[in-house]
């Protein structure tokens, strides 16, 4: 699932970027080597002391953040933003609550990567909705150990 990272940064410039739901942080190190400046986002403070840890054995920085994409309240905006193996957890309406959020951190010629696990249809039905008036990159849909899964690659063309 991580081709989808590398496949992406392609599309923006190397700047700011955020992991959110972070997880163990081997996406936000992924991003870091490719020359991003990293945020990681998670709820668990377990995970973000992984995520720390994975950074320090790499010599390299990285801010964490205990919050979740709903509560996240920051001026920053960023060149990428990861949002992977999260939406799955939430419920249909945070789904768009949190895309909405991950819109409006992103700067313009951003790029959103989004990747989770299909619950119902709707949900990619609503993801291609909001994202209406960007440029879509890439659209993978795939099974992975007998789940379905939907990836979207985007960039804010909005002025």
């Amino acid at each position: 699932m991580e081709e989808i990272i590398l496949d992406s940064i392609k599309f923006c410039k190397k700047g700011r970027a955020i992991d959110i739901g972070c997880g163990h942080g081997e996406d936000s190190l992924i991003l870091a080597k490719e020359g991003f400046d990293v945020d990681s986002l998670d709820i668990s403070e377990n995970m973000l002391n992984d995520t720390k840890n994975i950074f320090k054995i790499n010599n390299l920085e990285v801010k964490t953040i205990k919050t979740n994409i709903l509560n996240y309240k920051t001026e920053e905006r960023y060149d990428f933003v990861l949002i992977k193996d999260l939406l799955h957890f939430l419920d249909f309406g945070d789904i768009f609550k949190a895309i909405e959020k991950v819109k409006e951190i992103t700067k313009i010629g951003g790029v959103n990567v989004i990747v989770f696990f299909v619950k119902d249809e709707k949900e990619i039905k609503l993801i291609k909705e909001l994202y209406s008036e960007w440029d879509i990159k890439i659209i993978n849909e795939y099974d992975y150990r007998g789940k379905r899964v939907f990836e979207i690659c985007v960039v804010n063309k909005l002025t």
